[in-house]
């Protein structure tokens, strides 16, 4: 799942009330994220637990962690339910893709008019939106058309269009078929950026190996075990509305030493502020007599953070991610516990 807010964990070995030896819910995220004694004492009070991660280069890094009651079904069954799961009031809207994508997927889509805008101003090495060339090119048409209200109508078709042919090159090519942004911000291929995003999650690529290697590829190159879909929603960044796609990836623990079930959501494209994302929701514990709990981990490449003033942005932003991550957590738990999503 998505969202520029949000959470994950870690320890080892434990032992259970009959006295013989039990893995630690959390020992599956170790050595990489390491619960301490503070964050224990909350969790088991029913408290929420919260940190921001340390973050290379442009990532942007939080977990989040909270005692629940649910089972692995309820979360997988919300999950599908995509839309009644993320909607909020910072992603107002949210509608998953059909399989293969339609046009019809995207008549929610409507770009600002500041977006509108920028395409009309946008060219090669100088564009307001994480376009590619390609794009740029298609949509040139439409820009020109002026900005009557039938102009602006066939410049947001022409948009939809150019939206719905990247998420195809997506499903079937992966990250490399959609091609190298070229708004002059975009400096490596969304591959780099979410393979090292990827790269710093060990306990995916060491320990899911199949699930990593599905998220580094193709939607379209079915994996056996893991089950996957895709969605766009239009989030909510520093107060701008901003169009961006997920691919989901959902895959249930084969022993005690994985999660009960794990949710990894892969941003494909996000057209302002984010160059890569992932985050996971996982389900972990639950052995008889022990309690279960929720994860989030959020790892997200930010251009916001480079440059001067970089050091600066980075504090603002993890201030306010950190205090909507323990909102968010909470909340989520709520909607999990509530009962099985609206049918």
């Amino acid at each position: 799942m998505r969202t520029i807010a949000t959470l994950a964990v870690a320890l080892s070995v434990c032992v259970g009330r009959s006295g013989a030896e039990a893995l630690d819910p959390f020992d599956f995220f170790a050595p990489t994220i390491q619960l301490t004694a503070a964050e224990r004492q909350r969790l088991d009070a029913g408290q929420p637990a919260v940190r921001m991660l340390t973050g290379r280069d442009r990532e942007v890094a939080v977990f989040a962690a909270q005692r629940t009651n649910i089972t692995a079904d309820r979360l997988v069954a919300w999950v599908h339910s995509i839309e009644a799961l993320k909607k909020s009031a910072l992603v107002p809207i949210i509608q998953r893709f059909s399989d293969p994508p339609v046009m019809s997927d995207l008549t929610r889509m409507v770009l600002p008019v500041d977006d509108l805008r920028a395409i009309r101003y946008c060219q090669p090495a100088d564009c307001d939106l994480k376009l590619t060339s390609a794009e740029m090119t298609a949509l040139k048409p439409a820009a020109l058309g002026g900005t009557s209200p039938a102009a602006e109508a066939r410049l947001q078709d022409a948009f939809r269009a150019v939206i719905l042919d990247r998420v195809r090159r997506y499903q079937s090519g992966g990250h490399t078929a959609i091609g190298q942004y070229d708004d002059g911000s975009t400096d490596r291929p969304l591959q780099t950026d979410f393979a090292a995003l990827l790269g710093r999650s060990p306990y995916l690529t060491d320990r899911l190996a199949p699930l990593a290697a599905h998220l580094l590829g193709a939607p379209a190159h079915r994996v056996h075990g893991i089950e996957s879909f895709l969605y766009w929603s239009q989030d909510t960044v520093r107060s701008r509305p901003v169009m961006a796609a997920t691919h989901v990836a959902i895959v249930r623990g084969r022993d005690a030493s994985q999660p009960l079930v794990l949710v990894a959501g892969k941003q494909i494209f996000a057209l302002h502020y984010m160059n890569a994302s992932l985050s996971i929701t996982a389900l972990v514990g639950g052995a008889p007599g022990t309690p279960t709990y929720l994860v989030y981990v959020n790892r997200t490449d930010v251009d916001v953070i480079s440059g001067f003033f970089g050091g600066l942005a980075r504090s603002l932003i993890e201030g306010r991610i950190r205090s909507e991550a323990n909102t968010a957590i909470v909340d989520l738990r709520k909607r999990l516990e509530s009962g099985p999503p609206p049918q």
